[in-house]
């Protein structure tokens, strides 16, 4: 990744041309085809435990998980929430750990809509994902394979965080708290380049981003890949619904991380019709490429 950052004075119009959205779509037709789409769970009714792309094995179903047709785009997993008093797995799983140990880049991506219950159930924690079972510091390696992902609830807001295992220690990316209001839905995407950037996306906005100098892809282990929930230890179930949840390796392209730019100091509003001016940016490469005729 070439992250130099550069000073250049560009039209706001080319500047914005750098910074194309995500498309947040059902995934169908040559979607569902690429190579690099692993696999694609949209819970539609008939065919909930399948992977839309037919590349991955059927889905087990967990204690106290449901199906609904009120999905973003017409099927969802259900979890009622779970904790110490009440620790029963929940979610989905895939029964073999092999699957989803990404040796190269990899991008999860899926839809989410809290239930009211969420302000009070549980711990506060609740896992959108799991491949890692340990979601804090330890220093033994099962405690260091592969990722999960999870919210994090403080009052009225929760905190994003993926976190990464790399064999002898873990590496944690968290958002600000932000709104997640009962009854909406969000886009939730992360991802994980395998030469130490990761990013956490909302809504196809990036949130969260960071780079890991001298690291390299995570550390397969041998937990199972789970939605829903934690793999294993003590529950703590997403209280709502999960929708078209989509695994990626190599990473998306969408998530790779984009170019940006901040104004530097001078002006930066001017007068309509105004003539020979100019906003000075400062432009940052968050991209695994190099930027060519800006």
């Amino acid at each position: 990744m070439n992250n130099t950052i550069t000073t250049v004075a560009l039209s706001l119009l080319a500047a914005a041309s750098l910074t194309a959205q995500v498309q947040l779509t059902e995934y169908t037709g040559d979607a569902l085809k690429a190579p690099n789409v692993q696999a694609v769970w949209q819970f539609k009714p008939g065919s909930e435990l399948k992977d839309s792309t037919g590349k991955a094995p059927d889905l087990k179903l967990c204690p106290k998980t449901s199906f609904v047709k009120e999905g973003k785009f017409g099927g969802a997993l259900k979890c009622i929430g779970s904790g110490p008093t009440d620790d029963k797995q929940q979610g989905v799983q895939i029964m073999d750990a092999k699957l989803f140990a990404p040796k190269d880049s990899f991008s999860i991506d899926l839809w989410i809509n809290p239930d009211k219950t969420a302000a009070t159930t549980g711990t506060g924690q609740y896992f959108l994902f799991d491949k890692k079972l340990y979601f804090y510091e330890r220093e033994f390696e099962k405690a260091n394979w592969d990722y999960c992902a999870w919210l994090s609830r403080s009052q009225d807001k929760y905190s994003i965080i993926f976190s990464l295992g790399f064999k002898d220690h873990s590496k944690f990316l968290c958002t600000k708290p932000i709104a997640l209001p009962a009854g909406e839905w969000h886009h939730l995407a992360f991802s994980y380049d395998a030469m130490g950037s990761a990013r956490i996306f909302l809504d196809g906005e990036a949130l969260a981003s960071t780079y890991y100098p001298d690291h390299g892809p995570v550390a397969n282990g041998n937990y199972l890949f789970t939605i829903g929930d934690r793999v294993g230890s003590t529950h703590n179930s997403f209280p709502g619904l999960i929708s078209q949840v989509r695994f990626c390796s190599p990473q998306a392209d969408e998530y790779k991380g984009k170019p940006f730019f901040t104004a530097t100091a001078g002006r930066t509003v001017f007068y309509r019709f105004e003539k020979d001016n100019k906003v000075t940016l400062k432009l940052f490469n968050d991209s695994p490429d190099d930027l060519t005729d800006i």
